[in-house]
């Protein structure tokens, strides 16, 4: 069964990264599973640099945990209160994780309606 690693990867919570790589695949969220244990071999496909010009792992894990926000492009595209007013009025946050829950999941939102980038194989919605 295919984990949504997204959903992993932000929450750390296995049973919801399993609820919705079950949607992903058309399945119901409920449609039972279980879990076993396995081996797995994971390939380093994304961004591959040609031999000359490639990281070393000790550049971006080395150091303990990466820059998500700033190198890696995931900071917000503009003010908190300038994507928050995209929709509604400047409120309290409830922060990271709870706000990313609620728009990802529950509104369905696509990446690009904080960030400057997408993620359209998600099937989220586009602003």
């Amino acid at each position: 069964m295919a984990l949504d690693t997204g959903v992993f990867f932000a929450t750390g919570d296995g049973a919801a990264a399993t609820e919705q790589g079950l949607v992903n695949m058309g399945f119901s969220a409920s449609e039972p599973y279980t879990w076993v244990e396995t081996d797995t071999f994971q390939l380093l496909n994304h961004q591959v640099a040609p031999a000359e010009a490639v990281l070393r792992c000790a550049d971006c894990h080395g150091g303990g945990q990466m820059d998500l926000r700033g190198e890696l492009g995931y900071g917000l595209k503009a003010s908190q209160a300038v994507v928050c007013n995209q929709c509604h009025r400047q409120r309290r946050s409830e922060g990271f994780r709870e706000t990313h829950e609620e728009h990802v999941r529950e509104k369905r939102l696509d990446c690009s309606w904080c960030h400057t980038f997408s993620r359209p194989e998600r099937g989220l919605r586009r602003p």
